[in-house]
């Protein structure tokens, strides 16, 4: 069982959390223009490991890029020059946008696996579960602002 938490904090621009259940832990903070942090709570360096087949790695010399390899056919892309970006493309038709310049909207489009929508004024958590292939809806309002939702 895989898990990942992606939090959001729009009041500090964008700051993202991964988790899975070997406790490795990547946190962007990107509240200072091109200033990044990177944090790997684990004995890994520079490898977040979901079904053994995941790269990430960061650059942060002038803006912050993230790519995550999955299968060598992902990419994801954090652009932080204009608040917060990031999209996900792979053959299997995943698609994930995130959109900051009024509120925090992820979404995730998957035909075969996973579909998720986040969709938070203030800070909100999310526990995913890519152990299986699962299909996910969810539409949350500030009402579950700090609070942890499982999907298993």
């Amino acid at each position: 069982m895989y898990l990942a938490y992606f939090k959001l904090d729009s009041s500090k621009q964008s700051v993202i959390k991964l988790d899975s259940s070997k406790q490795t832990v990547i946190k962007l903070d990107s509240a200072n223009k091109q200033s990044s942090n990177l944090i790997l709570a684990n004995k890994e360096s520079s490898k977040l490991d979901f079904r053994k087949q995941t790269v990430i790695r960061l650059d942060s010399s002038k803006q912050t890029v993230i790519k995550l390899d999955f299968c060598k056919q992902s990419v994801i892309k954090l652009d932080s020059s204009k608040q917060s970006v990031i999209k996900l493309d792979s053959s299997k038709q995943t698609v994930i946008k995130l959109d900051s310049s009024k509120q925090t909207v992820i979404k995730l489009d998957s035909s075969e696996q996973t579909v998720i929508q986040l969709d938070s004024s203030k800070q909100t958590i999310i526990k995913l579960d890519f152990s299986k292939q699962t299909k996910q809806s969810s539409n949350l309002s500030s009402h579950y602002h700090n609070s942890y939702i499982k999907r298993y």
